[in-house]
Formats: structure tokens, sequence, C-alpha cells
């Protein structure tokens, strides 16, 4: 990958977000194509599966056969790295149990993880801080949206994400807890 800005800003997601994982986890971080913010009304998870069949797929399916030694892992993404990480665990890693059971957990944060998915999946959500092979996600809102209140998402992003939507912020507003559960969860996988 040669772009500039694509690289710029893959590198300020690894010390912003992925830097949550470090102490626990080797970061795997590879890219893949993104899309511009979707128009309203399109199809946005209809482009998201195309994507995620695609590059995403590909990085996955590379990660476990050729880097990963049978070792468990974490899958994680933001915003739309959640929307494809969420087409990854429906259309990869359900069709490949093997690798499923050595999920400690899957982030899909910033994005709606459904009833439906779940039902579609059976994957579940973790009732508790070490639960493994579950799915933790959060969308971060205000008062308008729901209850923090902090800072507000720019103009512009307020027609699709609401007024008070703090989603630059998930990772950052709660990132020495979600880097401790990280931390709780791997150890709770490594003790089974």
């Amino acid at each position: 990958m040669t772009d500039s800005e694509p690289v710029a800003g893959a590198k300020m997601v690894r010390q912003i977000q992925t830097s949550v994982f470090d102490e626990s986890c080797n970061v795997y971080m590879p890219y893949y194509r993104q899309i511009s913010m979707p128009a309203p009304g399109s199809d946005y998870p209809g482009i998201i599966n195309y994507i995620s069949g695609f590059d995403a797929t590909d990085a996955l399916d590379y990660f476990l056969t050729n880097l990963n030694e049978g070792r468990p892992f974490i899958l994680a993404g933001h915003s739309q790295g959640a929307a494809t990480l969420l087409a990854l665990l429906e259309n990869y890693m359900t069709k490949h149990p093997e690798a499923l059971k050595r999920m400690v957990a899957a982030y899909p944060i910033g994005y709606a993880v459904t009833k439906d998915f779940l039902a579609r999946t059976g994957l579940k959500f973790a009732e508790g801080a070490t639960d493994t092979g579950v799915i933790v996600s959060w969308n971060t809102e205000g008062a308008a949206n729901v209850d923090a209140k902090l800072y507000g998402i720019p103009a512009d992003g307020a027609a699709l994400f609401g007024s008070e939507s703090y989603h630059l912020h998930d990772y950052g507003f709660f990132y020495n807890n979600f880097k401790q559960n990280v931390t709780d969860r791997v150890k709770a996988y490594m003790e089974k």
C-alpha cells in the first residue's frame, strides 16, 4: 500500500486503538479496502459483506493458516472495522469451528450487534468479565442519544450517528478498562 493518507490513518489506529492489546497479544493488523461514509439508504451491510468477502477474509485466513500456529486469538475492529468483523464472524468463523474454539473474544466496537445476528450465528454476548468465545461490544452515546455526556460528533456525522454520538471515543473513554478486560479474558482462556 503506497497511498500516504490511508497509511497514516492506519498508523494512528495502531497507536490509539490497537495498543489496548499490546500487553496481552501479538497484534496482526492487515490493510484492507474500506469505503467512505455511506449515503443514507445505501446497502451498507451488502457493501461490508462484499469487502469482507475478499480482503478481510483473505487476511484472516492467511493469519490463521500461516501465522497463528494454533494459538488462541482475539478479533477486534471499530466502526467499519467492527461491521467487517461481524461479517467475518458470520461468513468465516462460523464455518471454521476449529478456529472459533480458539477465539478468546471478538470486540466489534462502535457498531450494532443485533439479536438477529446472534440468532443467525449462534454466537453470544459476554455475560461476565472473563467469559471466552464471546462478543464484547459497545457504542458510546450522549444524553440526546443514550447516556454519557462529553464531546459531540461533528455536524456532518450527526445525521448518521445522532447528535451526541461519541463514536470517535469508543476506545479512548474506556481504554484502561478495555485493556484490563483483554488481559482478564486472555488469562481466563489460558487457565481453561
